[in-house]
C-alpha cells in the first residue's frame, strides 16, 4: 500500500492512498450534490432550462457514488481490509433504486441510527432519477436519431406541477393567478409569445406569466424532498466510516464532514437557493 507523508505540527503524518481517494470522493460527491442541488433549485423556462438536466446529471452521479461508497467502506468492515468488490459493484450499475435497497440492508443489518423511510413523492422522484441515470439522460439523443423515448423534462414538469397542486397553499396560487392575470391585461396588446413550457407544448401570454411563479414554488418544495432523499445515504456513510476508525481502520476519513451542507431545517432548504 502506497503512502503519502504529510508533515504538521506535531510532526509527519502517514494517509494512505485509499485514505487519500475516499477524501477525494468526499469532494467530488459533495460537489455533485451541492451543484446538483443549487441547478435544480434555480431552473426554470426559458434560457433556464439547461440547468434542470444539469441538476439531474450531477444529483444522480452524487448519489450514486456516495451509495456505493456506503457498499465499499462497509465490505471494508467486514473484511477488515480493502479486498475485491469490483465485480459486485458492477452489478449495480446506474439503478439507484437497486442501490438504495442495499443500503437499506446495511442499515438494517448493522442496526444504524438513521431515519430511513421516504413519502410516495419522494419515492417518485427517486424512480425518476433512476430512469434518468439508466434511461432517459439521452432522450433528446434518441429522439433526434428517430428512437421512442421519455423525455424527463416532461416527467419532472408532471412531478412539479403535482408538488404545486399539493404542497402549495390555495392563498398563494390565488395570489399567482390575480398577478398573471393583472400583467395579462396591461400586455396583451404589445406583447406576443413564442415558447415552450417544459412538456413542449405551446404557453400563451398567461401561461408564461404564471409558468415561471409555479415552477418557482414546486422547485422550492421539490428541494425538501431531494434533500430528504440524499441526507440518509450520507448518515450511514458517516456511521460506517466512524465504526471503522473505532476500530482501527485509518484508511477511511470522517465522511460525514463532507456533508454538513445538507444539515438544515426545512424552513432554511425552502428559502436556499445557492447550495
Amino acid at each position: 500500500m502506497r503512502n503519502l507523508m504529510i508533515r504538521g505540527k506535531g510532526g509527519y503524518y502517514m494517509f494512505s492512498m485509499t485514505f487519500l481517494a475516499l477524501q477525494h470522493e468526499g469532494f467530488l460527491t459533495h460537489s455533485c450534490i451541492s451543484s446538483g442541488l443549487t441547478e435544480i433549485r434555480n431552473a426554470n423556462i426559458g434560457d433556464s432550462k439547461g440547468r434542470f438536466y444539469t441538476g439531474f446529471f450531477q444529483l444522480t452521479i452524487g448519489m450514486e457514488r456516495i451509495a456505493k461508497l456506503v457498499l465499499i467502506v462497509d465490505h471494508m468492515l467486514e473484511n477488515n481490509k480493502l479486498s475485491s468488490i469490483g465485480k459486485p459493484m458492477k452489478e449495480f450499475g446506474h439503478d439507484l433504486e437497486r442501490l438504495y435497497g442495499a443500503v437499506k440492508q446495511i442499515v438494517d443489518r448493522r442496526i444504524l441510527d438513521v431515519s430511513w423511510g421516504f413519502n410516495p413523492q419522494q419515492k417518485r422522484i427517486l424512480s425518476f432519477l433512476a430512469k434518468f441515470a439508466k434511461r432517459t439522460r439521452y432522450a433528446n439523443i434518441d429522439i433526434i436519431v428517430g428512437n421512442a423515448a421519455n423525455d424527463p423534462l416532461s416527467e419532472w414538469n408532471d412531478i412539479l406541477q403535482d408538488i404545486f397542486n399539493n404542497e402549495v397553499s390555495a392563498i398563494k396560487k390565488q395570489r399567482m393567478v390575480e398577478s398573471a392575470k393583472k400583467f395579462e391585461y396591461a400586455l396583451s396588446e404589445y406583447w406576443y409569445v413564442c415558447a415552450n413550457d417544459l412538456s413542449k407544448s405551446n404557453l400563451n401570454l398567461n401561461n408564461w406569466l404564471s409558468f415561471p411563479q409555479i415552477i418557482e414554488e414546486a422547485s422550492r418544495r421539490a428541494i425538501v424532498h431531494l434533500v430528504t432523499l440524499i441526507y440518509p445515504l450520507t448518515e450511514v456513510l458517516g456511521q460506517l466510516a466512524d465504526i471503522s476508525r473505532d476500530q482501527g481502520m485509518e484508511d477511511i476519513p470522517y465522511m460525514s464532514e463532507f456533508y454538513h451542507f445538507l444539515r438544515v431545517d426545512e424552513r432554511t432548504m425552502l428559502n436556499k437557493k445557492k447550495w
